[in-house]
Protein backbone atom coordinates (compact mmCIF):
# COMPACT_ATOMS: atom_id res chain seq x y z
CA UNK A 1 0.00 0.00 0.00
CA UNK A 2 2.78 2.58 1.07
CA UNK A 3 4.57 1.88 -2.34
CA UNK A 4 1.13 2.74 -4.27
CA UNK A 5 1.48 6.12 -2.54
CA UNK A 6 5.23 6.53 -3.35
CA UNK A 7 6.09 4.38 -6.76
CA UNK A 8 3.90 5.65 -9.12
CA UNK A 9 3.05 9.56 -8.85
CA UNK A 10 5.66 10.89 -6.67
CA UNK A 11 8.53 9.77 -9.01
CA UNK A 12 6.46 11.09 -11.88
CA UNK A 13 5.71 13.78 -10.62
CA UNK A 14 9.79 14.44 -10.02
CA UNK A 15 10.81 13.62 -13.19
CA UNK A 16 8.31 15.51 -14.65
CA UNK A 17 9.56 18.85 -12.60
CA UNK A 18 12.89 18.07 -12.79
CA UNK A 19 12.83 17.96 -16.31
CA UNK A 20 10.77 21.13 -16.93
CA UNK A 21 13.35 22.59 -14.14
CA UNK A 22 15.80 21.54 -16.51
CA UNK A 23 14.80 23.41 -19.59
CA UNK A 24 12.96 26.25 -18.47
CA UNK A 25 16.09 27.11 -16.15
CA UNK A 26 13.79 28.34 -13.68
CA UNK A 27 12.00 27.38 -10.14
CA UNK A 28 8.68 29.14 -11.84
CA UNK A 29 8.36 26.48 -13.99
CA UNK A 30 7.49 24.12 -11.21
CA UNK A 31 5.06 26.42 -9.84
CA UNK A 32 3.32 26.45 -12.92
CA UNK A 33 3.38 22.91 -13.33
CA UNK A 34 1.78 22.41 -9.92
CA UNK A 35 -0.77 24.33 -10.94
CA UNK A 36 -1.37 22.80 -14.08
CA UNK A 37 -1.32 19.59 -12.34
CA UNK A 38 -3.83 20.63 -9.98
CA UNK A 39 -6.01 21.78 -12.48
CA UNK A 40 -5.82 18.81 -13.91
CA UNK A 41 -6.58 16.61 -10.86
CA UNK A 42 -9.64 19.13 -10.01
CA UNK A 43 -11.50 18.46 -13.23
CA UNK A 44 -10.74 14.14 -12.64
CA UNK A 45 -12.06 14.72 -9.71
CA UNK A 46 -15.46 16.46 -10.72
CA UNK A 47 -16.02 14.84 -13.47
CA UNK A 48 -14.51 11.45 -13.47
CA UNK A 49 -11.25 9.68 -14.11
CA UNK A 50 -12.98 6.95 -16.72
CA UNK A 51 -14.03 9.88 -19.18
CA UNK A 52 -11.09 12.16 -18.70
CA UNK A 53 -8.72 8.87 -19.23
CA UNK A 54 -11.01 8.12 -22.25
CA UNK A 55 -9.76 11.48 -24.20
CA UNK A 56 -6.46 12.02 -22.79
CA UNK A 57 -4.69 8.88 -22.81
CA UNK A 58 -4.92 8.07 -25.99
CA UNK A 59 -4.59 11.88 -27.38
CA UNK A 60 -0.83 12.25 -25.16
CA UNK A 61 0.35 8.58 -26.54
CA UNK A 62 -0.68 9.39 -30.23
CA UNK A 63 1.29 13.47 -29.65
CA UNK A 64 4.28 11.72 -28.62
CA UNK A 65 4.62 9.50 -30.95
CA UNK A 66 3.64 11.98 -33.98
CA UNK A 67 6.04 14.16 -32.06
CA UNK A 68 8.99 11.41 -32.01
CA UNK A 69 8.08 10.90 -35.70
CA UNK A 70 8.65 14.54 -36.84
CA UNK A 71 11.64 14.88 -35.10
CA UNK A 72 13.09 11.27 -36.85
CA UNK A 73 11.98 12.92 -39.80
CA UNK A 74 14.00 16.11 -39.37
CA UNK A 75 16.91 14.42 -38.40
CA UNK A 76 16.60 11.22 -41.46
CA UNK A 77 20.16 11.79 -42.22
CA UNK A 78 21.53 11.02 -38.76
CA UNK A 79 19.46 7.52 -38.66
CA UNK A 80 22.01 5.37 -40.73
CA UNK A 81 24.52 6.76 -38.44
CA UNK A 82 22.50 6.08 -35.36
CA UNK A 83 21.97 2.45 -36.22
CA UNK A 84 25.84 2.38 -36.87
CA UNK A 85 26.72 3.57 -33.45
CA UNK A 86 23.98 1.01 -31.69
CA UNK A 87 25.67 -1.63 -33.51
CA UNK A 88 29.15 -0.70 -33.05
CA UNK A 89 28.34 -0.08 -29.24
CA UNK A 90 26.62 -3.06 -28.34
CA UNK A 91 29.19 -5.28 -30.11
CA UNK A 92 32.59 -3.88 -29.06
CA UNK A 93 35.28 -5.64 -27.00
CA UNK A 94 34.19 -2.46 -23.88
CA UNK A 95 30.69 -3.46 -24.25
CA UNK A 96 31.32 -7.01 -23.46
CA UNK A 97 34.01 -6.90 -20.59
CA UNK A 98 31.54 -4.43 -19.18
CA UNK A 99 28.56 -6.28 -19.40
CA UNK A 100 30.18 -9.36 -18.55
CA UNK A 101 31.66 -7.53 -14.87
CA UNK A 102 29.49 -4.45 -13.82
CA UNK A 103 26.63 -4.77 -16.66
CA UNK A 104 24.88 -7.32 -14.75
CA UNK A 105 24.33 -5.84 -11.67
CA UNK A 106 23.53 -2.77 -13.66
CA UNK A 107 21.32 -4.09 -15.87
CA UNK A 108 19.21 -6.01 -13.45
CA UNK A 109 18.87 -2.54 -11.40
CA UNK A 110 17.72 -0.62 -14.29
CA UNK A 111 15.48 -3.42 -15.65
CA UNK A 112 13.68 -3.87 -12.74
CA UNK A 113 12.88 0.05 -12.48
CA UNK A 114 12.14 0.03 -16.10
CA UNK A 115 9.88 -2.86 -15.69
CA UNK A 116 8.55 -1.24 -12.57
CA UNK A 117 8.10 2.27 -13.78
CA UNK A 118 7.82 2.21 -18.03
CA UNK A 119 4.12 1.03 -17.15
CA UNK A 120 1.76 0.73 -14.75
CA UNK A 121 2.05 -3.46 -15.30
CA UNK A 122 4.65 -3.45 -13.23
CA UNK A 123 3.54 -2.00 -10.07
CA UNK A 124 -0.15 -3.95 -10.37
CA UNK A 125 -1.94 -1.16 -10.34
CA UNK A 126 -2.99 -2.05 -14.58
CA UNK A 127 -5.52 -4.29 -13.68
CA UNK A 128 -7.45 -1.65 -11.75
CA UNK A 129 -7.87 0.13 -14.58
CA UNK A 130 -8.98 -2.41 -16.99
CA UNK A 131 -11.64 -3.84 -13.76
CA UNK A 132 -13.46 -0.21 -15.39
CA UNK A 133 -13.76 -1.49 -18.65
CA UNK A 134 -17.25 -2.08 -20.13
CA UNK A 135 -16.02 -5.43 -21.80
CA UNK A 136 -18.08 -8.60 -22.85
CA UNK A 137 -14.68 -10.01 -23.75
CA UNK A 138 -12.06 -10.56 -21.66
CA UNK A 139 -9.69 -12.40 -24.00
CA UNK A 140 -9.97 -8.74 -25.88
CA UNK A 141 -9.22 -6.96 -22.32
CA UNK A 142 -6.20 -9.23 -21.69
CA UNK A 143 -4.66 -8.62 -25.24
CA UNK A 144 -5.00 -5.09 -24.95
CA UNK A 145 -3.28 -5.05 -21.41
CA UNK A 146 -0.67 -6.75 -23.48
CA UNK A 147 -0.55 -4.51 -25.93
CA UNK A 148 -0.04 -1.80 -23.74
CA UNK A 149 3.07 -3.18 -21.91
CA UNK A 150 4.79 -3.67 -25.64
CA UNK A 151 3.99 -0.07 -27.01
CA UNK A 152 4.77 1.67 -23.75
CA UNK A 153 8.09 -0.34 -22.58
CA UNK A 154 9.14 -1.22 -26.53
CA UNK A 155 7.82 1.25 -29.03
CA UNK A 156 8.18 3.68 -26.56
CA UNK A 157 11.99 3.32 -25.25
CA UNK A 158 12.87 2.74 -28.59
CA UNK A 159 11.42 5.96 -30.23
CA UNK A 160 12.58 7.89 -27.17
CA UNK A 161 16.01 6.89 -27.75
CA UNK A 162 16.04 7.19 -31.32
CA UNK A 163 15.28 11.11 -30.65
CA UNK A 164 17.64 11.57 -27.90
CA UNK A 165 20.26 10.12 -30.26
CA UNK A 166 20.13 11.97 -33.88
CA UNK A 167 19.75 14.75 -31.76
CA UNK A 168 22.74 14.52 -29.36
CA UNK A 169 20.80 15.33 -26.58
Amino acid sequence: ILSSFTTGGMIQANAVSQGTNYALKTKFALAFLFCIFFCIFAFVIKKGAQRFCLAAVPLMTGLYFIMCTCILFINIRALPEVFVRIVNEAFNIKSGLYGGIAGIVTAARYGFSIGLLSHEAGLGTAPLAHTQEQNKNPHLSGSLGILEVYADTFLGALFSALCILVTNS
